[in-house]
């Protein structure tokens, strides 16, 4: 342990990281050994990937170590070891739900699409929440006021 702290970064192993993509990268180890580092050099490769590409910019993605572990933000820098294999999974996306015949996107309609996420999982009222704290129940076919 003392003799690998002896080691100047730059000359210690990088990491090998396979993207959500399937890309295969070898990051230096001195550029990714924090976690800031690993996330601008994730966003970097993403910043041109349709579809995925801003859910990356938006962190909604995990590391997984190499014995299957997720390793969070605020532990990489305990965690990771100079010559690890990880890789990228992307947090599951929402499907963009369809409203009349037509697709409603998430930021259209925030109250529209999240009354049919309650609608898809079966909730039969949906309480929309209106300032000053109160609410009022929704009819969840018609998203309107009972």
């Amino acid at each position: 342990m003392a003799k690998a702290a002896l080691i100047p970064d730059t000359l210690k192993a990088p990491i090998k990281f396979k993207d959500a993509v399937g890309r295969k990268f070898s990051f230096p180890w001195h550029l990714c050994k924090t976690w800031k580092g690993i996330e601008s050099l994730i966003k970097e490769r993403f910043i041109y990937v349709d579809v995925v590409g801003p859910h990356v910019q938006e962190g909604h993605y995990n590391i997984i170590g190499p014995e299957g572990e997720i390793i969070l933000p605020q532990f990489w820098e305990t965690m990771i070891s100079p010559g690890w294999e990880v890789s990228m999974h992307m947090w599951p996306m929402p499907e963009t739900p369809k409203k009349e015949g037509k697709e409603v996107k998430p930021d259209e309609t925030l109250d529209a699409y999240i009354g049919h996420q309650f609608a898809q999982m079966g909730i039969g009222q949906v309480v929309d929440v209106l300032p000053a704290g109160r609410s009022r129940l929704l009819n969840r076919d018609t998203q309107k006021p009972k």
